[in-house]
């Protein structure tokens, strides 16, 4: 098993994520996992239940920013 693919199976991550990169910084002691999903991929929410659009457009302080569009 490669690295990605070890990093996706701790993160449970499935279709349509994937481990895009993975940064090893040693005098931090930590490692960085990118993941990352189609561009336009179509997920259910949770809540509502209908189709939105996710565009990820800002990282800060491991925080994710994601504008939603709702699809119906």
């Amino acid at each position: 098993m490669d690295e990605k693919s070890l990093y996706a199976h701790i993160l449970n991550l499935s279709i349509p994520w994937q481990v895009k990169s993975l940064s090893l910084d040693e005098n931090a002691g930590s490692v960085t996992v990118t993941v990352e999903i189609a561009k336009n991929t179509q997920l259910t929410c949770p809540t509502c239940g209908n189709l939105v659009l996710f565009t990820i457009t800002d990282i800060v302080n491991g925080a994710i920013s994601i504008p939603v569009s709702s699809r119906q």
